[in-house]
């Protein structure tokens, strides 16, 4: 299969993306195109994660330039 060529690190990173979308299987299942919808919760699930980590950042960045105060 496909994914037993992947490298350790993203192997691991696709399952539990994998197992997060399942989560919403009642959702997609419901569905004509069942793998679209399960893609787009994949990248809505990627975006979100994204955002979180922006903000993360962002408060670094205020809580350094507070200290500097």
């Amino acid at each position: 299969m496909w994914m037993d060529e992947l490298d350790p690190k993203v192997q691991k990173s696709l399952n539990k993306l994998l197992v997060e979308v399942s989560k919403n299987k009642d959702l997609y299942l419901l569905e004509k195109n069942s793998s679209k919808v399960q893609m787009w919760i994949a990248l809505a699930l990627l975006n979100s994660k994204i955002e979180e980590l922006s903000l993360q950042r962002e408060n670094q960045k205020l809580k350094k330039s507070l200290k500097r105060l």
